[in-house]
Formats: structure tokens, sequence, C-alpha cells
């Protein structure tokens, strides 16, 4: 038998792209937009959505462009007061609407002070009625991104 090796520790990888954690280089500035719960009449889906979200963008001198990013918040209950939930669209007046398309927020800022335009939509509506169509929602959502 040859000579046996000992393992050697690996050294910390490097990086192929700079740490994305620490802030960037912009000041951030943030929009938001309400159309109403039922502004966008979507095809093939039962009830009309609403058309609201917030941007968050780079402060900068006019004329420069970023690229966008788009967040569309995950399925569950659109609204709430409490400890009570609810699946119904729009929201029964004892409850709010639930604002998970500010869930992104954090990130968002972030992105932006590196540069990046983003944009987090709400889809509480076709969470509410998804299960009455047979693709559950998808074509819905594709469609509520193009539209914003």
């Amino acid at each position: 038998a040859g000579p046996v090796s000992r393992p050697q520790p690996a050294g910390p990888p490097t990086p192929a792209v700079p740490d994305p954690m620490p802030p960037g280089r912009y000041r951030v500035a943030s929009a938001t937009y309400d159309f109403g719960d039922s502004a966008v009449a979507i095809p093939g889906f039962p009830i009309k959505v609403e058309l609201r979200g917030v941007v968050h963008y780079p402060v900068r001198p006019r004329g420069h462009r970023f690229p966008l990013v788009l967040f569309l918040h995950g399925r569950h209950a659109t609204c709430g007061s409490g400890e009570e939930i609810s699946l119904d669209w729009p929201c029964p007046k004892r409850l709010r609407p639930i604002p998970s398309y500010r869930g992104y927020d954090y990130l968002a800022r972030h992105l932006a002070s590196h540069g990046y335009v983003v944009v987090s939509i709400s889809a509480n509506a076709i969470n509410a009625r998804d299960n009455e169509v047979q693709d559950f929602g998808m074509a819905a959502r594709a469609r509520l991104i193009q539209r914003h």
C-alpha cells in the first residue's frame, strides 16, 4: 500500500459576482399606485381584479435607464383583521385586503439601491377566485403582469 495523504481543507469559494448584500450606491424612492379592487377585466376570469402595486427605484439623474424586476406574491388569504382571514374578494366590510405585495419591500429597496427598478403587484382577486378556472389562475396572473 502506498502513502496515505490527508485531505486538505478547502479555502473559501471565490465569488463570481460582487456580494449583493451591502447596500448599493443609489438612494431609493418609492411610489404606490391603486386603481381599486375591481379595476381590470381579464379575459376568461370570473371577476374584475385590482390594479395595485408599489415601485421602488433608484434616484438618479434624468436619462439613466435601469433594468426592471417584477414581483408577484404567492397564493394565500386575501383579507383579514386580527385573527380572522378569508379568501373573499372584494373583502367583506369587516376585513381589510392583506397587502401581500408589500412583503417584498425589503428586497425591492435593496435591489433598487443597486440600480434596479422593482415593481411588486397585488393579485388578491386572482387568489380569491382562481379555483373557478381550469388553470387555477395561471393565465390570469400572466395577463395581470402584462397590465402592469
